[in-house]
């Protein structure tokens, strides 16, 4: 919000509206609203996941792959839908350039845009195109172009504006409830983050446009990212399929443990269930205590100049890629940053350029199990 860098892929859909705030000088605002919207989300999708939960382990037997596609293909042409009307042409050639760049790597045997190398036959990782792509071509892009002004053109922050306060209410409901959508195998917390943010954008009546700061682009997203995570939870305990990094050493923990995931989990070990929902109300708690009392700090990082923030991002960002990649990924990293270099000077929105790279990565994945389930 404050540096236009997502901490996180699932980020990105909020840093769009957000940055655009603080740059209105509503970074307060923008901050308080995303911690409004956590904590109501974490709290209401902890309510509604009990039920979800019940009535979820009564049709995970019904559900395959198929409908999994279904859905992500019905996503996809919702978002494409939802683009920009005001310059459709460059959002569907963003898209279709994140599609092209999840293309890369190897499918079923057969290399794609791999050119022999080994290094990179699992395809791009999010985080590395996520940071190359926002962060470091940002950073370089102002940089290139001399944008060094001062982050905000109110030296002054104003204080937290209880008009967008009210606004973004009903947004963090709607996004609470989107991120039911989490509970879906296939749903990646970033995709039902980037629903959420085309959503408020078809229900947008009047006030600040979306892609100037729109509130609502910050409240139905960031609540939707909250309720996703937790909601996320419920396809290794219900089906024993783990959702991204965090999913994975859970099932790792319960297997040591000798619990086994499954349908039947809620009635030979319903305790696991509550202990970990009243583990993620305890979280929920403290990300509300640490979050608001620090946002005078965070907004504080406004005060320094820009060409050292710029710099900055660049040698931290640069140390990330370098750190987790190899040789041939950095190549990739840097073709990346050309690319969003580029974007960024010609004024293309490289967010629908990560919304059409993350829809094309999760769609092959769930191809790939219906093609399995055929020849299995």
């Amino acid at each position: 919000i404050i540096l236009n860098i997502p901490g996180e892929p699932s980020s990105a859909v909020t840093m769009v509206e957000g940055n655009k705030m603080t740059k209105a000088g509503k970074a307060k605002t923008a901050l308080v609203i995303s911690a409004i919207a956590s904590f109501a989300a974490g709290i209401i999708s902890l309510i509604l996941i009990i039920p979800v939960s019940i009535y979820f382990s009564q049709v995970t037997m019904k559900i395959n792959t198929f409908h999994y596609i279904t859905l992500l293909i019905f996503s996809c042409i919702l978002t494409i839908v939802a683009f920009n009307r005001e310059d459709f042409k460059s959002s569907i050639l963003s898209f279709l350039l994140g599609m092209a760049v999840a293309l890369v790597g190897s499918l079923m045997e057969i290399d794609r845009f791999t050119f022999g190398s080994r290094d990179i036959m699992d395809g791009i990782s999010i985080s590395s195109f996520a940071l190359s792509l926002f962060g470091i071509s940002i950073a370089l892009s102002n940089i290139i172009n001399g944008d060094l002004k001062v982050l905000i053109p109110n030296t002054k922050m104003s204080s937290v504006d209880i008009k967008d306060v009210r606004s973004s209410i009903t947004p963090i409901l709607r996004g609470s409830v989107i991120g039911a959508l989490g509970a879906i195998p296939g749903f990646t917390v970033a995709l039902v983050t980037s629903i959420s943010y085309n959503i408020e954008k078809m229900f947008k009546k009047g006030g600040v446009k979306f892609g100037d700061g729109a509130v609502e682009g910050v409240a139905g997203p960031e609540a939707a990212n909250n309720s996703a995570a937790q909601f996320s939870l419920l396809p290794l305990i219900l089906l024993g399929l783990p959702v991204g990094l965090v999913g994975s050493l859970l099932l790792g923990i319960l297997l040591e443990r000798g619990v086994i995931a499954g349908p039947q989990l809620l009635l030979t070990n319903a305790g696991l269930l509550y202990t970990l929902l009243g583990s993620m109300f305890i979280v929920n708690l403290f990300l509300l205590l640490l979050n608001w009392p620090l946002i005078n700090l965070w907004i504080k990082i406004l005060k320094i100049p820009p060409i050292i923030i710029n710099y900055a991002v660049l040698v931290i960002g640069g140390a990330c890629l370098i750190a987790s990649s190899t040789y041939v990924e950095l190549y990739v990293a840097a073709i990346l940053i050309t690319i969003g270099v580029y974007l960024k000077t010609n004024s293309y929105n490289v967010f629908y350029v990560f919304l059409g790279f993350l829809l094309c990565r999760v769609m092959e994945e769930n191809i790939i199990r219906g093609v399995n389930l055929i020849y299995s």
